[in-house]
């Protein structure tokens, strides 16, 4: 937990967790697991939202990765 990752939808998959195209791009912190989606932190604007996100619509981010 507490990793970054990039969101990044993948248009192939639209069965389980696929974010909404505003948060394309962004950068997030991985909270916690519901089932096989991830709980997703992500800042937009002065607000802090919680998604439910697929593992196919995120990557490790790679200034985390050492």
């Amino acid at each position: 937990m507490n990793d970054k990752v990039d969101i990044i939808t993948d248009p192939s998959q639209h069965k389980r967790g696929m974010p909404h195209s505003r948060y394309h791009g962004r950068t997030g912190t991985i909270i916690g697991q519901r089932g096989r989606c991830y709980l997703v932190d992500v800042k937009l604007g002065n607000s802090k939202k919680t998604l439910i996100i697929g593992k196919e619509h995120l990557r490790l981010n790679s200034v985390s990765v050492k």
